[in-house]
């Protein structure tokens, strides 16, 4: 023909145009009615395949196993479009898998052949830090009988608990504990573990009190005074001398005495 045409297109969902080109229309056939200077003409027929968009066929999500940990993962398999597809994420990561990642929200930008693209968000979850729901406390009554005990139950993280305590003993509730500090780890289901620490006191201390050192002037008594208990046992470099309340000391040496109450506390 000769130049100086024009140009007029129609085309599905009444499509028209008088452009050279035909820009983003949908699938569907199209006619092209061409004129040049001379008003010579020629019609040319196109069809427009539609491959529909990118969709995402699945997303394989796995959670972070113990709360703070970075080892999630996201996999993505996406369709449609026109492959192959470049995956770009808002942490600039690369790819239909990404791994290493902590807890929270993820953006995918999916771009096909063509440059159609596809936004997707996709969310990584994590347990709860393991806490303790409930604590149960009772002190230990003194220092000659360690009859404290604790009784704990766990929260969060995965279900299924383990509970490791100082002592050597497992379960919820460790007994005999003296006074003190004492630890417990608790493990969940998924291995992942906290560590917690209790401090235990006597709920009595007996302090018998025999005063400072003193010095026997000859043929001189002195008694011995340790303070009111229920039993009393006295010594002198290692004797045995009596039960009483109270010691007269007509000898020099060591002496102690061991003292005990109605409840079984004792102390030297």
């Amino acid at each position: 023909g000769t130049p100086e045409y024009t140009f007029q297109w129609t085309g599905e969902n009444g499509f028209v145009s008088s452009a050279p080109t035909a820009d983003g229309i949908a699938g569907g056939h199209y006619s092209l009615l061409v004129t040049d200077r001379n008003h010579c003409q020629a019609v040319f027929y196109f069809e427009i395949s539609d491959s529909g968009g990118i969709t995402i066929s699945r997303a394989s999500i796995q959670p972070v196993t113990c709360y703070g940990f970075n080892d999630g993962s996201i996999e993505l398999e996406p369709e449609g479009g026109t492959p192959p597809y470049q995956v770009l994420w808002n942490n600039s990561m690369t790819g239909k898998r990404i791994h290493g990642l902590p807890a929270g929200k993820y953006t995918a930008e999916l771009t096909d052949s063509i440059g159609c693209r596809l936004f997707t968000t996709v969310e990584i979850t994590q347990p709860d830090s393991l806490s303790l729901a409930q604590t149960s406390i009772t002190q230990p009554l003194c220092t000659s009988i360690n009859n404290g005990s604790i009784h704990i139950r766990a929260a969060g993280g995965t279900p299924g608990y383990r509970y490791l305590w100082s002592t050597g003993a497992e379960g919820e509730r460790v007994t005999g504990l003296a006074a003190g500090r004492h630890y417990v780890t608790v493990l969940d289901n998924n291995q992942c573990s906290a560590l917690f620490e209790f401090t235990l006191s006597n709920q009595r201390n007996l302090e018998p009190e025999l005063g400072e050192d003193i010095t026997l002037c000859r043929d001189a008594r002195y008694w011995l005074v340790p303070g009111k208990f229920s039993h009393y046992t006295w010594y002198r470099d290692g004797e045995f001398l009596g039960s009483e309340d109270m010691l007269e000391v007509k000898e020099a040496g060591i002496y102690r005495v061991e003292v005990s109450d109605e409840e079984g506390c004792s102390a030297t």
